[in-house]
């Protein structure tokens, strides 16, 4: 069994108010390697949590801090403080990240070029899965039993819609030989983000790229880009 977690920042949307980029990633692990996986990312939450660098009523690892709007749980000067830390906070997690036996990859959409025609629900659906099936595991080649877990942020039709259509891309591809691996089970779960640590990882990955695109820092990228773990990346349009 291989995992492959995704998750975004900046957001879909195609209206003016809206970020110009919207960036996807994709990281993927073995399931022999997620127990470890896992367990570091624990600790290095717990350990930033102790040296006070990260709030200690977060559960989970964020590249950005949600505001206090979604998170009342800060006083406003907590929240000052902690922003004033989340550099270095990005420094240490992806410097961790890196080291782990994971492979990357990354998907910058310029949405001020995409079609007139198309919603942001078929932006988010099309960029996840062409990349993903047609792109991404291409190059991983992974094990037979597959699971992708997503950041849990569609409801109802819109997430039945999402899963039917990642599985018929999957044979779509298959079937007419644009791909050269095979799944014997393909598991779609949609998951809260502070259940799962890979979701972590994809969240500190797509950050790290919307800084570069959007910002204009490549700080973060670069640490990715350093450590060989990012194997594919392709910018839309």
């Amino acid at each position: 069994m291989d995992y492959v977690f995704v998750d975004e920042s900046g957001d879909p949307m195609l209206t003016s108010k809206a970020t110009r980029h919207f960036v996807l990633a994709f990281v993927h692990v073995r399931g022999r390697d997620k127990p470890s996986v896992d367990k570091v990312l624990s600790r290095i939450l717990k350990r930033l949590k102790r040296r006070n660098l990260y709030p200690p009523q977060m559960d989970e690892l964020k590249f950005n801090l949600p505001s206090r709007s979604t998170k009342r749980v800060l006083s406003a000067e907590e929240h000052r403080l902690y922003l004033s830390k989340m550099p270095e906070v990005r420094r240490r997690v992806l410097s961790v990240i890196t080291t782990l036996d994971v492979r990357i990859g990354v998907v910058i959409v310029d949405k001020s070029k995409a079609y007139p025609s198309w919603t942001s629900d078929r932006l988010y659906n099309y960029m996840i899965v062409h990349n993903l099936f047609f792109g991404f595991l291409e190059l991983v080649q992974p094990d037979p039993e597959l699971t992708v877990m997503v950041d849990k942020r569609l409801r109802g039709q819109a997430k039945r819609a999402f899963d039917d259509y990642s599985r018929r891309k999957y044979e779509f591809l298959r079937d007419w030989g644009y791909i050269h691996y095979e799944l014997n089970s393909l598991n779609i779960e949609h998951v809260a983000s502070s259940e799962e640590p890979g979701i972590w990882m994809a969240d500190f990955v797509a950050g790290s790229y919307f800084q570069k695109y959007e910002r204009g820092n490549s700080e973060y990228a670069d640490i990715i880009d350093r450590s060989g773990k990012r194997i594919y990346i392709e910018v839309k349009w």
